[in-house]
Order: C-alpha cells, then structure tokens, then sequence
C-alpha cells in the first residue's frame, strides 16, 4: 500500500510468560486474552488490536479460585461464549497428581 505508513511489532508481544493462550474477542471490542498463571488466579489481558495488551486482572480472586485440589495450579484455560454468557474451561491439578487433577467451568 503505497504511501500508508508500515505497521510493526516485534515478538513476544507481551514480554513476560502466559503459556497456553486463549483468546476472544469480546463485545466491546476487544480481543480478551486468557493464560495459564503464571501470574496467580489465570491472567486476563486484552487488545485492540493484538499487538498493544494491557493486564486488567484475573479469572478469579482468593475467594472465588476453585479448590478442589488444594495445592494445584490453574492452566490450560479456554474461553468460549455459549449463547449470552461467556464461559471459561480450566484445568486444575499438581504435576503428577493424575488422581486428584480435573478440568473446572
């Protein structure tokens, strides 16, 4: 496109680990973004334009992180929108804790 400034970016775009991303658009607008935690209680970031993100919480807080595996980590989220709500598929366990591991909505 002649005369149109050319648009760049380099990666990683978020510089900093959220391994297992789930992304959708919401909407508002924006592209919501949805990682493992690394970042305690599953990340949320969000874009307009999957280039700039900004942190703006996480899936749950103390109170409202499952805990049916007490000591588990929350990773593998999948964000999807079922009708009018949006829903978020999560899985919950201690590295190989293969008995008391599960997968949380």
């Amino acid at each position: 496109m002649a005369g149109k400034p050319v648009k760049s970016y380099q990666n990683p775009v978020i510089n900093y680990s959220l391994p297992d991303p789930s992304i959708i658009k919401g909407e508002d607008g924006y592209y919501y973004l949805y990682a493992t935690e690394d970042i305690r209680n599953l990340p949320i970031h969000r874009s307009k334009d999957l280039v700039e993100w900004e942190y703006v919480g996480t899936a749950f807080i103390k109170s409202t992180r499952p805990n049916f595996e007490p000591k588990g980590g929350l990773w593998a989220p999948d964000i999807n929108k079922i009708g009018d709500k949006y829903v978020l598929y999560y899985s919950m366990s201690v590295w190989g804790g293969e008995w008391t591991c599960g997968i949380g909505c």
